[in-house]
């Protein structure tokens, strides 16, 4: 064989095995691009999923307002209370049963659990715009009205030890002023760490 043909084999061979290698980079690199794409539709959808759940609790709450469901609420403050909502803002909420009369910030809520009968996957409830000047309602405007009246309370904070009795007296900027049957001030409540508020008949 002469150099010409060796050199031309040597020439042929160097090809081959450049090709081949390009290939296989070829075939890697499109397996690490399938891959990052597949991460990067599952991380995207559990991004979207996450934030549905974060935004379906207010949602969810506002259709069983208006399914008037029969649920249990368990606050941050350690209390559990039955019965239905019929009142309900982006802030608050008010629960109700035959003896039961509450007002419960929605930050405050730990755990909304449907009746056994009521169940249901909140993610198929049919969602309805409520139609209401209640949007902005929160728990300094429900005090507001409320001490008009000086009705009989019950006050649950954060972190409390025992819930505070008593009448609403007067309500300022920031302070909820209770007293008792004879007008004496029994409990002065910071506003920014009551939970829920419950109204004695």
């Amino acid at each position: 064989m002469s150099d010409s043909q060796d050199d031309f084999s040597e020439v042929n061979n160097s090809d081959q095995v450049t090709s081949d290698l390009d290939r296989e980079f070829i075939s890697i690199r499109d397996d690490v691009l399938i891959d990052d794409a597949a991460h990067r539709r599952a991380r995207v959808s559990s991004l979207r999923q996450q934030a549905e759940y974060t935004a379906s609790l207010r949602r969810f709450l506002r259709d069983l307002g208006e399914t008037h469901s029969a649920i249990t609420i368990h606050s941050i403050s350690g209390h559990t209370y039955h019965g239905v909502i019929d009142i309900l803002s982006d802030r608050v909420i008010r629960m109700r049963n035959d003896n039961l009369l509450v007002w419960i910030r929605v930050a405050a809520l730990s755990v909304v659990q449907l009746a056994p009968s009521e169940k249901t996957n909140p993610h198929t409830v049919p969602l309805h715009e409520k139609h209401t000047n209640k949007s902005t309602l929160d728990l300094t405007t429900v005090l507001t009205d409320l001490a008009e009246t000086h009705p009989k309370i019950i006050v649950h904070s954060l972190g409390e030890s025992a819930p505070c009795r008593g009448y609403l007296r007067a309500f300022g900027d920031d302070v909820l002023t209770l007293t008792d049957e004879e007008g004496s001030a029994t409990a002065y409540l910071n506003l920014h760490a009551i939970t829920e508020i419950e109204l004695i008949a």
